[in-house]
């Protein structure tokens, strides 16, 4: 892209429009500036971001088209600018304090006209050799004629990577050394603070959060801590940045789960850092389907129960007039029922509790029906083969409370409601 200027002898305007191109340089800065009938300038360099490690060696290039161009009338000089202050580097050919005493930088000019380039070489580069180089053509009365700004980033490594759950303490800009958590505990569905912190790299290091495979770094802010040192004109600078977020959510799916934070500085490796999500949600109850015959016996409901922390109350309701089982418990031991009666056909309700919250599971007893043909042997629903009697039958029903807990990270439940009777034969 191009940014054109059109001046005469009292003006001059400029506009910039940025272009990035696969070898990441960016910025295009083009102007020309209109003297007098048949007079013009351009600048033809393209600015660029150049991402170079100490000891490497530059040079910038500034090269504009003018007519009519005059060294008198038309000063020409290179700038540098870091964090908000600029130093001339030279007077023509002749480097200025404080960067003559250094001997690394050297300004060539070529004219060809109406084509001409300024150069800028610089040296055995330092970290204090990061900033804004910015070419200045200027006319009659110092009037800004055109520029073109070349930014040098000296590759600085990642020193740190941590992960809080709570708020950093402390100035990030003066923190030697991160602690990163290595489990972090969230109560599901609810907004809790968390962030990340980067110490070190240059240029300033992009960071990615992920949520075991899920990618959530759209929900942090981005902030950057700097720190300048060292003299003027060769500033050191050292970055931290932070992703953090006020409202962050976790639910039971993420239980178990690593979040992780990396960080990159362009050519340099990935740093990163882990922590383990723990969340403390409220029961999840799945239950198996269940079915039976009239007259089958040990007829089991059976379900899963998940819970952080430990569950504090699990029964089973078994009628909706409060009927209820607990573990180790037997209800109804002597109530008497014959065999084709029909109200165990219904629905029974799991509830279980813990410090985050309740919840019930509804489970149907469905009935199915025999073959009419004659069969010898009926069949109970864990698969014993029992006889029928052929004398009259008496039936006492009744339930029992099975619980099986499994350890780990966190509590496991399998519960078993079982409807039982006893088949006597009464001679």
């Amino acid at each position: 892209m191009v940014g054109w200027v059109s001046i005469n002898m009292s003006s001059c305007h400029q506009q910039q429009r940025p272009r990035m191109s696969k070898n990441g340089l960016i910025g295009v800065f083009i102007f020309i500036c209109q003297f007098s009938a048949g007079s013009f300038f351009s600048m033809l360099s393209r600015g660029q971001q150049l991402v170079l490690d100490v000891g490497d060696d530059v040079t910038l290039q500034c090269e504009f088209y003018m007519e009519s161009f005059n060294l008198f009338y038309n000063p020409i000089l290179w700038r540098k600018i870091q964090y908000d202050e600029s130093l001339e580097l030279n007077i023509m050919g002749n480097i200025k304090d404080p960067f003559e005493a250094t001997d690394k930088f050297k300004v060539t000019f070529n004219p060809l006209p109406p084509r001409y380039m300024l150069g800028l070489y610089v040296g055995n580069l330092t970290h204090g050799d990061s900033g804004n180089y910015t070419c200045e053509v200027r006319g009659p009365s110092s009037r800004l004629l055109g520029q073109v700004i070349h930014t040098i980033y000296i590759r600085t490594a990642i020193l740190e990577v941590a992960i809080y759950k709570d708020s950093f303490t402390g100035d990030p800009r003066d923190v030697e050394h991160l602690d990163s958590e290595k489990s972090i505990s969230f109560i599901e569905n609810y907004r809790a603070p968390l962030m990340c912190v980067v110490r070190g790299g240059n240029p300033p290091p992009e960071v990615d959060i992920t949520l075991g495979l899920q990618e959530v770094t759209d929900v942090f802010h981005v902030t950057r801590y700097r720190k300048v040192i060292g003299r003027r004109g060769f500033r050191i600078v050292r970055y931290t940045t932070v992703l953090w977020t006020e409202q962050f959510v976790a639910g039971p799916e993420d239980d178990g789960v690593l979040l992780y934070c990396d960080s990159s500085v362009q050519g340099l490796d990935v740093v990163r850092a882990n922590s383990m999500v723990k969340v403390y949600y409220g029961p999840t109850i799945t239950c198996e389907s269940a079915a039976a015959y009239v007259g089958d016996k040990n007829v089991y409901l059976s379900c899963n129960v998940r819970a952080r922390p430990s569950l504090t109350v699990l029964f089973w309701m078994l009628d909706g007039n409060g009927t209820v089982v607990s573990e180790g418990e037997v209800v109804n031991e002597y109530w008497i029922i014959n065999m084709a009666r029909l109200d165990s056909f219904r629905t029974y309700t799991l509830v279980a509790e813990n410090n985050v919250g309740v919840t019930t599971q509804n489970v149907q007893l469905r009935r199915l029906f025999r073959d009419t043909r004659p069969r010898p042997h009926s069949v109970d629903s864990q698969g014993q083969k029992y006889h029928s009697a052929t004398n009259r039958i008496e039936n006492r029903p009744g339930y029992v409370f099975i619980r099986n807990a499994a350890g780990g990270r966190e509590r496991r439940y399998y519960v078993i409601c079982v409807i039982y009777m006893w088949t006597i034969s009464v001679g």
